[in-house]
């Protein structure tokens, strides 16, 4: 609606470059788009995206609720210390999954109950 205040996201969001180079990069069919549009469509699909993965300190990724053409996108974000979620990154869920994968398991100590 025209005039109306912009949706919270839209003010506590900030998109990275990098992470619309990576979409273009990862989209072709997007080379030709402006980076206001492009940071629009990040934007939504943080806003309607669902926590994937696991949570590493400040970071966290989202799976995109729907796919640009046939790939599916999961953004890789961070919350600064001023409180703003920051997109930082975006990979293909086949990237994120392989980088998951890889990860090496945190191992804990354990103490033997007697």
């Amino acid at each position: 609606m025209a005039g109306s205040r912009p949706q919270r996201w839209t003010r506590d969001l900030i998109v990275s470059n990098h992470a619309i180079e990576r979409l273009r990069a990862r989209a072709p069919w997007l080379e030709g788009a402006g980076d206001n549009r492009l940071r629009l469509r990040i934007r939504e699909m943080h806003a309607n995206g669902v926590r994937f993965g696991g949570q590493y300190g400040r970071d966290y990724s989202l799976l995109a609720k729907y796919a640009l053409g046939d790939v599916q996108f999961v953004l890789v974000c961070t919350v600064s210390v001023r409180g703003k979620h920051v997109v930082k990154t975006i990979l293909t869920l086949d990237l994120a999954i392989a980088n998951i994968v890889s990860r090496p398991s945190v191992k804990r100590a354990t103490r033997k109950v007697a």
